[in-house]
Protein backbone atom coordinates (compact mmCIF):
# COMPACT_ATOMS: atom_id res chain seq x y z
CA UNK A 1 0.00 0.00 0.00
CA UNK A 2 2.86 2.57 -0.48
CA UNK A 3 1.48 3.39 -3.49
CA UNK A 4 -1.33 4.75 -1.90
CA UNK A 5 0.53 6.78 0.67
CA UNK A 6 2.64 8.46 -1.96
CA UNK A 7 -0.15 9.40 -3.75
CA UNK A 8 -1.80 10.99 -0.92
CA UNK A 9 1.72 12.74 -0.32
CA UNK A 10 1.71 13.95 -3.79
CA UNK A 11 -1.22 15.37 -3.39
CA UNK A 12 -0.87 17.21 -0.52
CA UNK A 13 2.32 18.42 -2.50
CA UNK A 14 1.50 19.52 -5.26
CA UNK A 15 -1.67 21.73 -4.45
CA UNK A 16 -1.89 23.71 -7.29
CA UNK A 17 -2.05 20.70 -9.60
CA UNK A 18 -4.45 18.79 -7.43
CA UNK A 19 -6.22 21.89 -7.08
CA UNK A 20 -6.37 22.40 -11.28
CA UNK A 21 -6.72 18.75 -12.05
CA UNK A 22 -10.25 19.01 -9.21
CA UNK A 23 -11.66 21.84 -11.12
CA UNK A 24 -10.87 20.25 -14.53
CA UNK A 25 -13.02 17.05 -13.24
CA UNK A 26 -15.53 19.41 -11.18
CA UNK A 27 -16.43 20.58 -15.07
CA UNK A 28 -17.06 17.52 -16.54
CA UNK A 29 -18.53 16.09 -13.51
CA UNK A 30 -20.91 18.63 -13.92
CA UNK A 31 -22.06 18.56 -17.48
CA UNK A 32 -22.29 14.82 -16.79
CA UNK A 33 -24.25 15.03 -13.88
CA UNK A 34 -26.26 17.79 -15.87
CA UNK A 35 -26.93 15.90 -18.90
CA UNK A 36 -27.92 12.61 -17.48
CA UNK A 37 -30.44 14.53 -15.14
CA UNK A 38 -32.16 15.71 -17.70
CA UNK A 39 -31.61 12.31 -20.13
CA UNK A 40 -33.17 10.14 -17.27
CA UNK A 41 -35.73 12.90 -16.83
CA UNK A 42 -37.20 12.65 -20.73
CA UNK A 43 -37.05 8.62 -20.54
CA UNK A 44 -39.05 8.36 -17.02
CA UNK A 45 -41.51 11.10 -18.33
CA UNK A 46 -42.04 9.43 -21.47
CA UNK A 47 -42.73 6.15 -19.36
CA UNK A 48 -44.28 6.95 -16.69
CA UNK A 49 -46.98 8.81 -19.01
CA UNK A 50 -47.47 5.88 -20.92
CA UNK A 51 -47.40 3.43 -17.60
CA UNK A 52 -51.23 5.41 -17.35
CA UNK A 53 -52.34 4.54 -20.61
CA UNK A 54 -55.52 2.48 -21.14
CA UNK A 55 -53.74 -0.77 -22.74
CA UNK A 56 -55.63 -1.04 -25.13
CA UNK A 57 -55.09 -3.04 -29.24
CA UNK A 58 -57.33 -2.24 -31.81
CA UNK A 59 -57.49 -4.53 -34.85
CA UNK A 60 -58.78 -3.71 -38.20
CA UNK A 61 -59.41 -4.94 -41.55
CA UNK A 62 -56.46 -4.30 -44.00
CA UNK A 63 -58.36 -5.14 -46.61
CA UNK A 64 -60.73 -3.42 -49.48
CA UNK A 65 -64.49 -4.01 -49.63
CA UNK A 66 -66.14 -2.52 -52.13
CA UNK A 67 -69.44 -4.28 -51.89
CA UNK A 68 -71.39 -6.75 -48.79
CA UNK A 69 -69.52 -10.21 -50.07
CA UNK A 70 -66.00 -8.30 -49.48
CA UNK A 71 -67.14 -7.39 -46.54
CA UNK A 72 -68.41 -10.81 -45.26
CA UNK A 73 -65.11 -12.35 -47.06
CA UNK A 74 -62.79 -10.02 -44.81
CA UNK A 75 -64.91 -10.67 -41.85
CA UNK A 76 -64.53 -14.29 -41.51
CA UNK A 77 -60.64 -14.26 -42.74
CA UNK A 78 -60.58 -11.60 -40.08
CA UNK A 79 -62.09 -13.85 -37.69
CA UNK A 80 -59.35 -16.70 -38.27
CA UNK A 81 -57.00 -14.64 -37.50
CA UNK A 82 -58.95 -13.13 -33.80
CA UNK A 83 -59.35 -17.26 -32.87
CA UNK A 84 -55.91 -17.31 -32.67
CA UNK A 85 -55.38 -14.22 -30.97
CA UNK A 86 -57.97 -14.17 -28.33
CA UNK A 87 -56.37 -16.66 -27.00
CA UNK A 88 -53.39 -15.14 -26.13
CA UNK A 89 -53.10 -15.24 -22.09
CA UNK A 90 -51.73 -11.36 -22.04
CA UNK A 91 -55.41 -10.42 -23.10
CA UNK A 92 -57.80 -9.20 -20.30
CA UNK A 93 -61.02 -9.71 -22.96
CA UNK A 94 -61.48 -8.22 -26.10
CA UNK A 95 -64.83 -6.72 -27.83
CA UNK A 96 -66.33 -7.12 -31.45
CA UNK A 97 -69.53 -5.24 -30.47
CA UNK A 98 -72.79 -4.46 -32.70
CA UNK A 99 -74.72 -2.02 -31.77
CA UNK A 100 -78.57 -0.89 -33.14
CA UNK A 101 -80.93 1.91 -32.07
CA UNK A 102 -84.22 0.61 -30.78
CA UNK A 103 -87.58 2.18 -29.45
CA UNK A 104 -88.80 0.93 -26.15
CA UNK A 105 -92.55 -0.15 -26.00
CA UNK A 106 -93.38 -1.20 -22.50
CA UNK A 107 -91.12 1.23 -20.97
CA UNK A 108 -89.47 4.61 -20.77
CA UNK A 109 -86.31 5.72 -22.05
CA UNK A 110 -84.97 7.46 -18.72
CA UNK A 111 -84.32 10.62 -21.06
CA UNK A 112 -86.18 12.21 -24.13
CA UNK A 113 -83.83 12.77 -26.83
CA UNK A 114 -84.93 15.88 -28.79
CA UNK A 115 -82.38 18.03 -31.12
CA UNK A 116 -81.70 21.77 -30.92
CA UNK A 117 -85.08 22.76 -32.43
CA UNK A 118 -86.84 20.57 -29.45
CA UNK A 119 -88.35 18.46 -32.80
CA UNK A 120 -88.68 14.73 -32.46
CA UNK A 121 -86.85 12.96 -35.94
CA UNK A 122 -87.02 8.94 -36.90
CA UNK A 123 -83.44 8.77 -35.18
CA UNK A 124 -84.90 10.43 -31.89
CA UNK A 125 -88.28 8.03 -32.22
CA UNK A 126 -86.08 5.65 -31.54
CA UNK A 127 -84.58 5.84 -28.02
CA UNK A 128 -82.74 3.14 -26.45
CA UNK A 129 -79.14 1.47 -27.72
CA UNK A 130 -78.78 -1.81 -27.42
CA UNK A 131 -75.65 -2.84 -27.04
CA UNK A 132 -74.00 -6.75 -27.62
CA UNK A 133 -70.54 -8.52 -27.58
CA UNK A 134 -69.47 -11.41 -29.16
CA UNK A 135 -68.15 -12.80 -25.71
CA UNK A 136 -69.54 -13.36 -22.30
CA UNK A 137 -67.74 -10.20 -21.33
CA UNK A 138 -66.89 -6.55 -21.92
CA UNK A 139 -64.26 -4.11 -21.58
CA UNK A 140 -66.18 -1.64 -20.42
CA UNK A 141 -66.82 -3.23 -17.20
CA UNK A 142 -62.51 -3.65 -16.57
CA UNK A 143 -61.62 -0.01 -17.61
CA UNK A 144 -63.79 1.53 -14.92
CA UNK A 145 -66.64 2.39 -17.44
CA UNK A 146 -69.49 0.31 -15.83
CA UNK A 147 -69.80 -1.73 -12.78
CA UNK A 148 -72.62 -4.38 -12.15
CA UNK A 149 -74.67 -3.69 -9.20
CA UNK A 150 -77.06 -6.50 -9.34
CA UNK A 151 -78.06 -9.48 -10.74
CA UNK A 152 -75.61 -11.03 -13.43
CA UNK A 153 -73.98 -10.46 -16.60
CA UNK A 154 -74.96 -12.68 -19.54
CA UNK A 155 -72.95 -16.24 -19.93
CA UNK A 156 -71.55 -18.55 -22.45
CA UNK A 157 -74.84 -20.62 -23.04
CA UNK A 158 -77.38 -17.27 -22.96
CA UNK A 159 -74.70 -15.98 -25.72
CA UNK A 160 -74.36 -19.59 -27.56
CA UNK A 161 -78.01 -20.16 -27.63
CA UNK A 162 -79.28 -16.19 -28.63
CA UNK A 163 -81.32 -16.07 -25.40
CA UNK A 164 -83.68 -12.73 -24.98
CA UNK A 165 -81.72 -11.95 -21.71
CA UNK A 166 -80.36 -8.06 -20.99
CA UNK A 167 -78.68 -5.82 -17.99
CA UNK A 168 -80.21 -2.34 -18.06
CA UNK A 169 -78.71 1.05 -16.34
CA UNK A 170 -79.83 1.15 -12.58
CA UNK A 171 -81.57 4.50 -13.47
CA UNK A 172 -83.63 3.54 -16.03
CA UNK A 173 -84.83 0.42 -13.91
CA UNK A 174 -85.76 3.01 -11.15
CA UNK A 175 -87.71 5.06 -13.46
CA UNK A 176 -89.80 2.30 -14.62
CA UNK A 177 -89.89 0.38 -11.87
CA UNK A 178 -88.26 -2.60 -13.57
CA UNK A 179 -86.72 -5.12 -11.24
CA UNK A 180 -84.42 -8.42 -11.84
CA UNK A 181 -86.54 -11.13 -13.60
CA UNK A 182 -88.94 -8.64 -15.57
CA UNK A 183 -89.35 -8.12 -18.89
CA UNK A 184 -89.17 -4.84 -21.30
CA UNK A 185 -89.66 -5.17 -24.85
CA UNK A 186 -88.38 -2.95 -27.98
CA UNK A 187 -89.10 -3.07 -31.39
CA UNK A 188 -86.74 -2.10 -34.15
CA UNK A 189 -88.78 -0.51 -36.40
CA UNK A 190 -90.36 3.17 -35.33
CA UNK A 191 -93.84 4.15 -35.58
CA UNK A 192 -93.34 6.48 -38.47
CA UNK A 193 -92.40 3.49 -40.14
CA UNK A 194 -95.00 1.53 -42.42
CA UNK A 195 -94.42 -2.11 -40.60
CA UNK A 196 -97.24 -3.55 -38.41
CA UNK A 197 -95.11 -7.05 -37.52
CA UNK A 198 -94.91 -8.40 -34.19
CA UNK A 199 -91.53 -9.57 -35.89
CA UNK A 200 -89.66 -7.51 -35.23
CA UNK A 201 -90.90 -6.81 -31.51
CA UNK A 202 -88.37 -8.21 -28.73
CA UNK A 203 -88.91 -9.40 -25.06
CA UNK A 204 -86.19 -9.13 -23.00
CA UNK A 205 -86.01 -11.10 -19.77
CA UNK A 206 -83.65 -8.25 -17.07
CA UNK A 207 -80.93 -10.44 -15.53
CA UNK A 208 -78.78 -7.48 -14.09
CA UNK A 209 -78.22 -3.91 -13.46
CA UNK A 210 -75.29 -1.74 -14.12
CA UNK A 211 -74.05 1.91 -13.52
CA UNK A 212 -71.69 4.41 -15.24
CA UNK A 213 -68.75 4.76 -13.71
CA UNK A 214 -67.40 7.01 -16.15
CA UNK A 215 -67.25 10.27 -13.33
CA UNK A 216 -65.09 7.97 -11.22
CA UNK A 217 -62.27 7.44 -13.66
CA UNK A 218 -59.65 10.08 -13.98
CA UNK A 219 -58.86 9.32 -17.55
CA UNK A 220 -61.72 10.62 -18.57
CA UNK A 221 -61.80 14.61 -19.25
CA UNK A 222 -65.07 17.18 -19.35
CA UNK A 223 -64.71 16.80 -22.80
CA UNK A 224 -64.13 13.39 -23.34
CA UNK A 225 -66.66 12.56 -21.17
CA UNK A 226 -69.93 14.38 -23.26
CA UNK A 227 -68.67 12.29 -26.04
CA UNK A 228 -68.50 9.05 -24.22
CA UNK A 229 -71.74 9.82 -22.62
CA UNK A 230 -74.08 10.20 -26.01
CA UNK A 231 -72.74 6.78 -26.59
CA UNK A 232 -72.79 5.13 -23.31
CA UNK A 233 -75.81 6.37 -21.48
CA UNK A 234 -78.51 5.48 -19.30
CA UNK A 235 -80.51 4.33 -22.36
CA UNK A 236 -78.28 2.02 -23.71
CA UNK A 237 -78.93 -2.15 -22.65
CA UNK A 238 -76.71 -4.76 -22.74
CA UNK A 239 -77.80 -8.16 -24.53
CA UNK A 240 -75.52 -10.95 -25.84
CA UNK A 241 -73.84 -10.17 -29.21
CA UNK A 242 -75.35 -13.16 -31.18
CA UNK A 243 -79.10 -12.51 -30.27
CA UNK A 244 -78.39 -8.69 -31.37
CA UNK A 245 -76.73 -9.80 -34.61
CA UNK A 246 -79.37 -11.81 -35.44
CA UNK A 247 -82.05 -8.76 -35.03
CA UNK A 248 -79.55 -6.65 -36.56
CA UNK A 249 -79.55 -9.43 -39.57
CA UNK A 250 -83.31 -9.66 -39.61
CA UNK A 251 -83.99 -5.71 -39.47
CA UNK A 252 -81.07 -4.74 -42.56
CA UNK A 253 -82.76 -7.74 -44.70
CA UNK A 254 -85.78 -6.05 -43.78
CA UNK A 255 -85.18 -2.86 -45.44
CA UNK A 256 -83.82 -4.44 -48.20
CA UNK A 257 -86.81 -6.12 -49.25
CA UNK A 258 -88.47 -3.03 -48.65
CA UNK A 259 -86.22 -0.66 -50.64
CA UNK A 260 -86.14 -3.75 -53.68
CA UNK A 261 -89.80 -4.10 -53.82
CA UNK A 262 -89.59 0.05 -54.36
CA UNK A 263 -86.80 -0.37 -57.32
CA UNK A 264 -87.74 -3.76 -58.32
CA UNK A 265 -84.40 -5.27 -57.65
CA UNK A 266 -82.84 -8.08 -55.99
CA UNK A 267 -82.22 -7.59 -52.67
CA UNK A 268 -78.76 -8.03 -50.40
CA UNK A 269 -79.20 -10.88 -47.58
CA UNK A 270 -77.21 -10.23 -44.94
CA UNK A 271 -75.58 -12.48 -42.68
CA UNK A 272 -75.16 -12.20 -38.94
CA UNK A 273 -71.65 -12.34 -39.00
CA UNK A 274 -71.85 -9.07 -41.32
CA UNK A 275 -73.45 -7.00 -38.29
CA UNK A 276 -70.59 -6.90 -35.64
CA UNK A 277 -68.30 -4.26 -36.01
CA UNK A 278 -65.00 -4.41 -38.41
CA UNK A 279 -62.92 -2.91 -35.20
CA UNK A 280 -61.60 -5.67 -32.57
CA UNK A 281 -60.62 -4.06 -29.26
CA UNK A 282 -58.42 -6.04 -27.32
CA UNK A 283 -57.89 -5.60 -23.56
CA UNK A 284 -53.69 -6.40 -22.31
CA UNK A 285 -53.00 -7.07 -18.64
CA UNK A 286 -51.07 -3.89 -18.86
CA UNK A 287 -49.76 -1.21 -20.83
CA UNK A 288 -45.59 -2.79 -20.95
CA UNK A 289 -47.55 -5.79 -22.69
CA UNK A 290 -48.73 -3.08 -25.82
CA UNK A 291 -45.70 -2.83 -27.66
CA UNK A 292 -44.47 -6.05 -27.73
CA UNK A 293 -47.99 -7.60 -28.55
CA UNK A 294 -48.41 -5.22 -31.25
CA UNK A 295 -45.02 -6.34 -33.04
CA UNK A 296 -45.81 -9.85 -32.32
CA UNK A 297 -48.93 -9.98 -34.06
CA UNK A 298 -48.12 -7.79 -37.00
CA UNK A 299 -45.46 -9.82 -38.35
CA UNK A 300 -47.98 -12.70 -38.43
CA UNK A 301 -50.80 -10.63 -39.71
CA UNK A 302 -50.13 -11.47 -43.39
CA UNK A 303 -51.80 -8.24 -44.63
CA UNK A 304 -55.58 -9.18 -42.96
CA UNK A 305 -55.04 -6.55 -40.31
CA UNK A 306 -53.36 -4.10 -38.83
CA UNK A 307 -52.87 -3.63 -34.89
CA UNK A 308 -53.35 0.33 -33.56
CA UNK A 309 -52.64 1.69 -30.19
CA UNK A 310 -52.67 4.95 -28.95
CA UNK A 311 -48.77 4.57 -28.25
CA UNK A 312 -47.99 6.88 -31.44
CA UNK A 313 -50.10 9.64 -29.98
CA UNK A 314 -47.80 9.46 -27.14
CA UNK A 315 -44.85 9.80 -29.00
CA UNK A 316 -46.17 12.43 -30.68
CA UNK A 317 -46.77 14.55 -28.03
CA UNK A 318 -43.86 13.58 -26.09
CA UNK A 319 -41.43 15.12 -29.23
CA UNK A 320 -39.88 18.04 -26.77
CA UNK A 321 -38.80 15.53 -24.44
CA UNK A 322 -37.08 13.51 -27.69
CA UNK A 323 -35.75 16.47 -28.43
CA UNK A 324 -34.60 17.47 -24.72
CA UNK A 325 -33.06 13.73 -24.72
CA UNK A 326 -31.43 14.03 -28.16
CA UNK A 327 -29.58 17.08 -26.90
CA UNK A 328 -28.55 15.45 -23.60
CA UNK A 329 -26.95 12.77 -25.00
CA UNK A 330 -25.08 15.32 -27.47
CA UNK A 331 -23.85 16.87 -24.57
CA UNK A 332 -22.89 13.76 -22.56
CA UNK A 333 -21.15 12.50 -25.79
CA UNK A 334 -19.14 15.63 -26.08
CA UNK A 335 -18.37 16.23 -22.71
CA UNK A 336 -17.50 12.31 -21.74
CA UNK A 337 -15.41 12.50 -25.67
CA UNK A 338 -13.81 16.04 -24.85
CA UNK A 339 -13.06 14.86 -21.07
CA UNK A 340 -11.16 11.91 -22.65
CA UNK A 341 -9.26 13.67 -24.85
CA UNK A 342 -8.27 16.50 -22.04
CA UNK A 343 -7.37 14.21 -18.89
CA UNK A 344 -5.15 11.96 -21.60
CA UNK A 345 -3.37 14.99 -22.39
CA UNK A 346 -3.12 16.73 -18.95
CA UNK A 347 -1.72 12.59 -17.29
CA UNK A 348 1.14 12.80 -20.35
CA UNK A 349 1.82 16.06 -19.56
CA UNK A 350 2.20 15.08 -15.61
CA UNK A 351 4.59 11.87 -16.74
CA UNK A 352 6.59 14.17 -18.73
CA UNK A 353 7.01 16.74 -15.85
CA UNK A 354 7.54 14.02 -13.10
CA UNK A 355 10.29 11.60 -15.14
CA UNK A 356 12.69 12.34 -12.66
CA UNK A 357 10.76 11.61 -9.92
CA UNK A 358 9.79 8.13 -11.94
CA UNK A 359 12.78 7.69 -12.98
CA UNK A 360 14.11 7.42 -8.83
CA UNK A 361 11.49 5.43 -7.91
CA UNK A 362 12.65 2.90 -10.50
CA UNK A 363 16.11 3.41 -9.65
CA UNK A 364 15.26 2.53 -5.80
CA UNK A 365 13.47 -1.11 -7.24
CA UNK A 366 9.77 0.52 -7.00
CA UNK A 367 7.97 -1.93 -9.52
CA UNK A 368 6.30 -0.04 -12.63
CA UNK A 369 2.94 -1.33 -11.77
CA UNK A 370 3.41 0.13 -8.26
CA UNK A 371 3.69 3.43 -10.22
CA UNK A 372 0.96 3.64 -12.66
CA UNK A 373 -1.24 2.74 -9.62
CA UNK A 374 -0.25 5.73 -7.74
CA UNK A 375 -0.97 7.86 -10.69
CA UNK A 376 -4.30 6.43 -10.86
CA UNK A 377 -4.92 6.75 -7.33
CA UNK A 378 -3.86 10.67 -7.70
CA UNK A 379 -6.68 10.99 -10.60
CA UNK A 380 -9.06 8.51 -8.92
CA UNK A 381 -8.77 11.30 -5.30
CA UNK A 382 -9.07 14.62 -7.60
CA UNK A 383 -11.97 12.76 -9.70
CA UNK A 384 -13.67 12.27 -6.44
CA UNK A 385 -12.90 15.53 -5.13
CA UNK A 386 -14.31 17.24 -8.36
CA UNK A 387 -17.10 15.40 -8.52
CA UNK A 388 -18.43 16.09 -4.89
CA UNK A 389 -18.08 19.78 -5.43
CA UNK A 390 -20.22 19.35 -9.07
CA UNK A 391 -22.72 17.06 -7.10
CA UNK A 392 -23.48 20.09 -4.01
CA UNK A 393 -23.40 22.55 -7.67
CA UNK A 394 -25.60 20.27 -9.66
CA UNK A 395 -28.23 19.64 -6.45
CA UNK A 396 -28.68 24.01 -6.55
CA UNK A 397 -29.36 24.15 -10.19
CA UNK A 398 -31.77 21.13 -11.33
CA UNK A 399 -35.28 22.81 -9.93
CA UNK A 400 -34.40 26.29 -12.06
CA UNK A 401 -32.94 24.09 -14.69
CA UNK A 402 -35.97 21.71 -14.93
CA UNK A 403 -38.54 24.91 -15.02
CA UNK A 404 -36.32 26.42 -17.91
CA UNK A 405 -36.49 23.53 -19.91
CA UNK A 406 -40.22 23.38 -19.49
CA UNK A 407 -40.66 27.24 -20.24
CA UNK A 408 -38.65 26.70 -23.62
CA UNK A 409 -40.74 23.79 -24.71
CA UNK A 410 -44.30 25.59 -26.72
CA UNK A 411 -46.38 23.00 -27.08
CA UNK A 412 -49.88 23.74 -28.50
CA UNK A 413 -53.00 22.29 -26.13
CA UNK A 414 -54.33 19.17 -28.34
CA UNK A 415 -55.77 15.77 -27.23
CA UNK A 416 -57.03 12.86 -28.79
CA UNK A 417 -60.39 13.59 -28.94
CA UNK A 418 -61.09 16.91 -31.08
CA UNK A 419 -63.00 19.90 -29.51
CA UNK A 420 -66.80 19.08 -29.46
CA UNK A 421 -67.48 22.64 -31.27
CA UNK A 422 -65.24 21.94 -33.74
CA UNK A 423 -65.66 17.66 -35.07
CA UNK A 424 -67.09 15.08 -33.47
CA UNK A 425 -65.91 12.31 -36.44
CA UNK A 426 -63.78 9.78 -34.48
CA UNK A 427 -63.17 5.78 -34.64
CA UNK A 428 -65.87 3.77 -32.86
CA UNK A 429 -62.99 2.50 -31.28
CA UNK A 430 -61.34 5.58 -30.05
CA UNK A 431 -63.38 6.03 -26.96
CA UNK A 432 -61.18 3.35 -25.53
CA UNK A 433 -58.42 4.53 -25.60
CA UNK A 434 -56.94 7.17 -22.86
CA UNK A 435 -56.88 10.80 -23.40
CA UNK A 436 -54.06 12.63 -24.09
CA UNK A 437 -52.54 16.09 -22.96
CA UNK A 438 -49.88 17.08 -23.79
CA UNK A 439 -49.28 19.29 -20.55
CA UNK A 440 -49.73 15.85 -18.33
CA UNK A 441 -46.66 14.29 -20.42
CA UNK A 442 -44.81 17.56 -19.92
CA UNK A 443 -45.30 17.47 -16.27
CA UNK A 444 -43.80 14.37 -15.77
CA UNK A 445 -41.13 15.80 -16.81
CA UNK A 446 -38.58 16.43 -13.24
CA UNK A 447 -35.11 17.14 -13.54
CA UNK A 448 -33.69 15.43 -10.22
CA UNK A 449 -30.28 14.42 -9.30
CA UNK A 450 -30.62 10.64 -7.37
CA UNK A 451 -28.33 8.09 -6.49
CA UNK A 452 -28.51 6.41 -9.97
CA UNK A 453 -27.75 9.74 -11.43
CA UNK A 454 -24.89 10.24 -9.35
CA UNK A 455 -23.69 6.56 -9.95
CA UNK A 456 -23.85 6.76 -13.37
CA UNK A 457 -21.32 10.14 -13.58
CA UNK A 458 -19.25 8.11 -11.25
CA UNK A 459 -18.71 5.30 -14.11
CA UNK A 460 -18.95 7.69 -16.65
CA UNK A 461 -15.58 9.17 -15.00
CA UNK A 462 -14.38 5.81 -13.87
CA UNK A 463 -14.55 4.99 -18.05
CA UNK A 464 -12.37 7.85 -18.55
CA UNK A 465 -9.88 7.09 -16.47
CA UNK A 466 -9.63 3.73 -17.22
CA UNK A 467 -9.20 4.41 -20.57
CA UNK A 468 -6.60 7.07 -19.35
CA UNK A 469 -4.95 4.62 -17.68
CA UNK A 470 -4.53 1.77 -20.65
CA UNK A 471 -3.55 4.78 -22.82
CA UNK A 472 -0.43 5.90 -20.10
CA UNK A 473 0.65 3.21 -18.80
CA UNK A 474 2.64 2.08 -21.87
CA UNK A 475 4.95 5.13 -21.56
CA UNK A 476 5.71 4.39 -17.63
CA UNK A 477 6.38 0.59 -18.49
CA UNK A 478 9.13 1.67 -21.72
CA UNK A 479 10.84 4.26 -19.23
CA UNK A 480 14.38 3.28 -18.25
CA UNK A 481 15.69 4.99 -15.14
CA UNK A 482 19.54 5.09 -16.39
CA UNK A 483 18.42 6.92 -19.21
CA UNK A 484 15.78 9.62 -17.21
CA UNK A 485 18.65 10.55 -14.54
CA UNK A 486 21.11 11.02 -16.79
Amino acid sequence: MNFFHRALRSIERLKSRTLFMSLIFFVISFLILVGISVLYASENAITRAKSEMNPIVVVRSALDADNYLDIRNNNLRLSEKLERMIQDERIVTWNQCVEMKQKSVNFDSYTVMEDDRGSTSLNYEMNVSLFGNKTSDCIEFHNGSYELTEGRFYNEEELKYHDYVCVIDEKLAEVNGIKIGDTIITQSFANSVDVEDSEFHYSWKVIGFYRHCISKNPQFSETRQVIYDQELQENTIIVPGTTLAGISAAYMNGMEMILSERKKSEPIHWEEEDQYSSEIILMLDSPELLEPFIQEYSRISEGIYTLESNNALYEKYGKPLNVIQYFALIILAVVVGNGILLILFLSALQIQNRSNEIGIYLSVGVPRHKIIMQFFIEMMIVMLIGTTIAGMCALWIVKPLNDQLLTLTVIQKQTEFLDADEDLSYSEAEKYFSEIDPEKILDQFQVELTGSEIIACLICEGGILLMNLGLTSPTILKMKPKKILT
